[in-house]
């Protein structure tokens, strides 16, 4: 009787969950309006709580695991750690899991705030809407003869390359008469904010960039959450060194015996594939205007945490 009721009750210590909570467009491949991602703090807070039909971790199922919340069981002693990562770079195992459903706020003690190169992340960006294009190619040849051309004249001008990622901005993202009207009469997009983003390849790409990092620092700071900063690029410089952090941060039981210190066993990480960098896609003048633009729109908190990549070079 007691192993059941332990059972329900959930395990005691924090469980990872993975969330990109808000604030972009349904699909990579399809630029979309302002109203489809300009968030408010409120909705934005409880997206991060909304699973997805198939969540998956890149961690590996040994060490960490990832559950589901479930309204019905409010009571529970379970607790998740919110995981807000802009793309991962982890091989190894995977587990997945099924649901729809938004857990409740108390379920959530601490957030990972999860940070990569702006102009790195952008790209990738780029990359998701390629592959999407290329899944629909291969998905639609069998139902529409249309939407397979329409996917085959999209990725024979735009190459998986820099000069498809320039074409995409350009073509796509920054000369849509219709998003550009609506951008302008958007009263979430001040003036000046307006004035910085025609400046900026790709503009509303690096707008929800930083919209993303402004609301994860406010739903940290409003829910008074016990959160630590990681960035990308860490896990390719120095993996056990975030490895260990996490499991402090996360009061793992990992303690060495004679030191008494958090510490991660090397070969039970999975391997980490560091991604590329992309900075060499912008132009000088470019890099500067969405370096302006970026320190126009940060909260101070966000600055401050972006000026990693001002510092480092990453």
């Amino acid at each position: 009787d007691e192993e059941e009721e332990e059972e329900e009750e959930g395990p005691s210590e924090l469980v990872v969950t993975v969330t990109h909570c808000g604030g972009r467009c349904p699909h990579a491949s399809i630029n979309c309006h302002p109203q489809d991602y300009i968030e408010t703090y409120e909705s934005f807070e409880q997206a991060c709580r909304t699973t997805s039909s198939t969540s998956t971790s890149f961690l590996p199922s040994s060490t960490f695991t990832t559950t589901e919340s479930d309204d019905k069981e409010e009571d529970s002693n379970q607790k998740q750690a919110a995981k807000d990562e802009d793309d991962d770079g982890f091989e190894g195992d995977t587990t997945q899991s099924s649901s729809s459903n938004i857990y409740p706020s108390n379920k959530v003690t601490k957030g990972i705030h999860l940070y990569r190169n702006p102009f790195n992340n952008i790209v990738s960006q780029y990359h998701a809407a390629y592959a999407e294009h290329k899944l629909e190619q291969t998905s639609s040849s069998s139902s529409s003869n249309s939407e397979t051309k329409t996917h085959k004249a999209w990725l024979k001008t735009h190459a998986n390359n820099k000069a498809g990622f320039v074409s995409w901005c350009h073509d796509e993202m920054d000369h849509d008469e219709d998003i550009l009207h609506e951008e302008a009469l958007s009263k979430f997009i001040t003036l000046e904010i307006m004035v910085k983003l025609k400046n900026v390849p790709c503009h509303a790409e690096f707008y929800r960039y930083v919209q993303f990092h402004n609301l994860v620092s406010e739903v940290l700071e409003f829910c008074e959450l016990d959160s630590i900063v990681v960035y990308y690029e860490e896990y390719g410089d120095d993996l056990m060194g975030v490895a260990d952090r996490l499991s402090s941060f996360l009061e793992y039981d990992v303690n060495d015996d004679e030191t008494g210190t958090t510490t991660v066993e090397e070969d039970v990480l999975p391997s980490f594939v560091y991604g590329n960098t992309y900075e060499d896609y912008f132009t000088k003048e470019q890099t500067y205007a969405i370096w302006d633009l970026i320190e126009s729109m940060a909260h101070p908190t966000v600055w401050k945490n972006m000026k990693y990549y001002l510092s480092s070079g990453d």
